[in-house]
């Protein structure tokens, strides 16, 4: 039996399932470039895309420095309290809103 949301089992090879903190988070970065963001401006961003609500978590920020942390494949740290998306990862800008609109709609699916 497959759980809600899961159509396929392989789509999901780094665990980035529609709604998490870190499936926000990709989305806000793989669109940064190398520089990558600090946790404050991710959660800005997150809020900002619609792609997660971060109002009802006590602390977002902590929240979203753990799911980045944890993922060393994904995600690199570039400075102190700063992280970015791994090359292989990264999106071009020129397509910025078909991407979130995508990532919304993938939310939207999956609930």
């Amino acid at each position: 039996m497959q759980e809600k949301g899961f159509s396929n089992p392989r789509s999901s090879r780094h665990r980035l399932t529609p709604g998490t903190v870190k499936f926000a988070a990709f989305h806000v970065l793989s669109l940064e470039g190398s520089k990558g963001l600090t946790i404050l401006d991710v959660a800005d961003k997150i809020q900002k895309s619609g792609l997660r609500d971060l109002t009802t978590s006590n602390t977002p920020e902590a929240s979203i420095a753990a799911a980045l942390s944890r993922d060393s494949k994904l995600f690199e740290r570039t400075a102190p309290s700063t992280y970015g998306v791994r090359p292989a990862y990264r999106k071009d800008l020129a397509d910025v809103e078909a991407i979130l609109s995508a990532a919304r709609e993938r939310i939207r699916i999956f609930k």
